[in-house]
């Protein structure tokens, strides 16, 4: 798991590079079929976005702006559906901190949002 967080920067990532390290961190066991598909829907989020998919971006940065926007559109429209989104963007930006952290910093990552 550290080689591969090692080799993949979140702050500096393209969405081919996410899915490719998604997959390794799956297929070796790292993380579970469901963080699998919770990262996976980050790869949805970044094509929703238009971001090119060898165009790289910083993923903290990306989910702190959607966060941020999806909080606004919550105080201007509550509502279940969307704090139940801006719940799902707080756990993908969870996601990207520990990503990133696990780059600069293997030895100290433990990937559970729940942690």
């Amino acid at each position: 798991m550290r080689e591969i967080l090692a080799e993949y920067d979140a702050t500096d990532i393209s969405p081919n590079e996410l899915s490719s390290m998604v997959q390794k961190l799956q297929k070796s066991g790292a993380i579970s079929a469901q963080d699998a598909k919770d990262l996976a829907a980050m790869r949805v989020d970044l094509d929703q976005a238009g971001v090119a998919p060898n165009e790289s971006i910083n993923l903290v940065d990306f989910y702190r702006q959607q966060v941020q926007k999806a909080q606004q559109g919550l105080d201007s429209h509550p509502g279940s559906v969307q704090q139940q989104q801006l719940q799902s963007l707080r756990q993908r930006l969870q996601w990207a901190e520990k990503l990133a952290a696990g780059h600069d910093h293997p030895e100290d990552i433990g990937l559970s949002t729940t942690a």
